[in-house]
């Protein structure tokens, strides 16, 4: 069990230095949940297919929260610019 909270937390890091620089902390979450699947799903394959399996889920993982983050920062955008045409 304290190898998947490692591999959670490992997980955790890398998703906060993809987004770091977005400084959107409601990601943190969301990928700390993905992340304990994740290392729990391999950690109870084991092997190969677990080692597989956590690589695939922490690219998956990686790759929702940059795209969530760019659709919120693109509606964002599209608020932003609505209300100045309005005002």
């Amino acid at each position: 069990m304290p190898v998947v909270l490692i591999l959670a937390l490992v997980m955790h890091w890398l998703l906060h230095q993809v987004t770091e620089r977005m400084s959107r902390w409601h990601i943190s979450l969301p990928g700390v949940i993905t992340s304990l699947i994740w290392a729990s799903a391999g950690w109870l394959i084991g092997g190969i297919g677990g080692a597989v399996t956590f690589a695939l889920g922490t690219a998956a993982s990686l790759a929702f929260a940059v795209m969530d983050e760019r659709m919120r920062r693109a509606r964002d955008l599209a608020h932003h610019r609505s209300g100045i045409r309005f005002s």
